[in-house]
């Protein structure tokens, strides 16, 4: 799709707000699929950042019913902690506020829970188990990409290839 094809969209908005063709020399096709990639990775940060408090909130929900509640320092650290994601979440929110109307914005930032489930799924299927963890990382790195944003490979994942 061309540029004269392609509708104009909150990403173009960014392009020339930002005047990025002037500062780059590059092209609006290959700037719009950088701010797209870019606004992807904000989003998952995004949704990770709720994705960690959610966790944290989970750990004191388990353990509050065994009595084993979080002594008053450790409340304090977890109150901390509850603002700095709060913040991390503003700020990750904040650079994208003109692109959250953007079609794909819009679809992943709903998918927290997504990734929450995702995140304690492996958890829970691999463990420290590092066989477990390289037929995961096999299986998805094999699969054809959906998106073509990210081009992770096995190597990436330190631990477990050496």
């Amino acid at each position: 799709m061309t540029e004269e094809t392609r509708e104009r969209d909150e990403l173009d908005d960014v392009i020339d707000r930002c005047g990025m063709i002037a500062k780059t020399g590059k092209s609006r096709e290959d700037l719009h699929r950088m701010v797209k990639k870019a606004t992807m990775c904000l989003n998952i940060a995004h949704c990770l950042s709720d994705v960690i408090e959610t966790l944290v909130m989970d750990s004191e929900w388990i353990l509050k019913p065994l009595g084993a509640t979080f002594e008053r320092e450790d409340k304090l650290h977890f109150k901390r902690l509850t603002r700095a994601l709060q913040d991390a979440q503003k700020c990750a929110r904040r650079p994208t506020l003109g692109l959250y109307r953007h079609n794909d914005a819009d679809d992943f930032g709903k998918e927290s829970d997504w990734w929450y489930n995702m995140i304690r799924l492996i958890a829970d299927r691999t463990g420290e188990n590092e066989l477990k963890t390289l037929q995961v990382i096999n299986w998805l790195s094999t699969m054809p990409s959906q998106l073509g944003m990210f081009d992770v490979k096995k190597r990436d994942f330190k631990r477990i290839i050496v």
